[in-house]
């Protein structure tokens, strides 16, 4: 990448980024398991995510939740090789400073 590249990725990152927007606007809204009374019981989260993550299970939704799982997962190993590349040129660019 070169200077410009990752400038304009980490403005990216930082100023457009509709993630973290999105992100922001979630963190106030509806939580089923606050609501519940469960927010720290992890056996029971677990529970409930196996559920939705088994194509067999009753929930009518076949693999739908196990794909988007599976998609994300990938999403967000594309950013991490990418934040990845640019903290390394970061590193060379202080290095030559």
């Amino acid at each position: 990448m070169t200077d410009q590249e990752d400038r304009g990725f980490l403005e990216r990152f930082i100023v457009d980024n509709d993630d973290l927007e999105k992100l922001e606007s979630l963190v106030n809204q509806f939580n089923i398991f606050e609501a519940i009374g469960v927010t720290r019981q992890e056996l029971r989260h677990s529970d409930f995510l196996a559920f939705l993550l088994n194509p067999t299970q009753s929930h009518q939704l076949g693999d739908r939740y196990l794909n988007e799982a599976e998609a994300e997962r990938q999403r967000a190993e594309t950013e991490r090789q990418r934040a990845d590349q640019l903290a390394e040129r970061l590193r060379q660019l202080g290095e030559e400073i």
